[in-house]
């Protein structure tokens, strides 16, 4: 049993910094759960937008406003790209660094065609991975939390050909 100076001081610690140290804990154990499933997720999010994309391309095939169209997944740095050449034009670009939950997203789109450079202009949509309270994976897209892959791919596409 420790003397009673140092079980004052032991109490102290415990009563000023618990509650301190239970949010780095927390922000730990978030970080974790982003590094540990927002790659996976990420990859869940690629492989709808990729199938979403050619889902696409199908259904405009032979009609004149198919225009080309591509889907990319960079597996070193997970990027996600895809385009429209034109009808309309579409460009789009997401790089995660799950190592803090980013998602640097950029869409330019343009109807029909693409925009000559000086009208050349992307915006970017704000876009995170987040973790709720009982450790749910969501990505934020400019305000709608998803934790499901398939109904952010569809926010996104949704996004990039609805003008």
């Amino acid at each position: 049993m420790p003397e009673e100076w140092i079980a004052e001081i032991i109490r102290n610690i415990k009563e000023k910094d618990h509650g301190a140290a239970e949010q780095v804990r927390r922000e730990e154990h978030v970080k974790k759960i982003i590094s540990d499933k927002a790659p996976i997720f990420w990859r869940a999010v690629a492989d709808f937008l990729d199938k979403f994309i050619e889902e696409i391309g199908h259904g405009l095939q032979g009609d004149v406003t198919a225009g080309h169209m591509t889907f990319q997944l960079n597996t070193g740095n997970h990027t996600i790209t895809f385009g429209k050449s034109a009808f309309p034009y579409v460009e789009f670009e997401a790089i995660p660094k799950f190592t803090n939950g980013t998602v640097s997203m950029k869409l330019a789109k343009n109807n029909p065609l693409p925009p000559q450079e000086s009208e050349a202009k992307s915006s970017t949509i704000p876009c995170r991975f987040e973790v709720q309270d009982d450790d749910v994976l969501i990505l934020q897209l400019n305000g709608h939390a998803y934790s499901e892959a398939e109904q952010a791919a569809k926010w996104i596409i949704q996004k990039a050909f609805l003008l």
